[in-house]
């Protein structure tokens, strides 16, 4: 009972105040479903599978990785791809520098250009058109995204198999050469699962 007129005071004050806050910046809302472009996944051979929300429509990918080597070390990346009808690649997220050892885990973004830390991935995005082999867009990663990670649950190099989760959020690079093409592009929810090939 003691706290009562502190509580009402501060109660007051914050009343008053109210209207003083600045408005919430509005977000701009996320186009129709029927507007977001989204292809079917590649059929290809001894590959997995990914799945995510693509801006705000269900997106479909097929999933594979690779390794390589970088300055003497071992790394993997982790490509997703889409495609036409006629299985012609349209989309290609990569997620590379996965360590070759330890490679469970959290990992968070590189910007484009710097070095890359550790636990940190690059992540691009690409568009491709015609028949698969023409570039359309190629998106860096939107260092102004909040909360993108890109997360490793299972690397078993016994069943050979990876599964995981990500989110992540591109930006296209200038000048644009598909003025069609969304400016942004948000991967959220995605999951990922895929065998380990060598």
């Amino acid at each position: 009972m003691k706290y009562l007129p502190l509580f009402t005071l501060f109660a007051l004050i914050w009343a008053s105040c109210k209207d003083d806050l600045p408005p919430s910046v509005p977000q701009a809302p996320a186009p129709p479903l029927e507007e977001v472009e989204v292809f079917a996944p590649c059929d290809l051979s001894e590959s997995g599978e990914a799945s995510a929300i693509k801006i705000s429509a269900e997106w479909k990918a097929t999933a594979k990785c690779r390794n390589y080597y970088y300055l003497g070390k071992k790394y993997w990346i982790i490509e997703m791809f889409t495609c036409s009808d006629f299985n012609e690649f349209r989309e290609v997220l990569a997620f590379a520098r996965i360590p070759d050892i330890n490679a469970t885990g959290k990992y968070s973004f590189a910007p484009e250009g710097d070095s890359i830390a550790q636990g940190q991935l690059r992540a691009r995005y690409n568009r491709v058109t015609d028949d698969g082999d023409v570039p359309d867009d190629y998106y860096y990663y939107d260092t102004t995204a909040l909360n993108d990670y890109f997360i490793i649950d299972s690397w078993d190099t016994l069943s050979r198999q990876i599964e995981g989760r990500f989110k992540v959020s591109y930006i296209v690079r200038q000048p644009r050469l598909n003025p069609e093409n969304p400016e942004k592009v948000k991967f959220w929810k995605g999951k990922f699962r895929l065998p380990l090939r060598d």
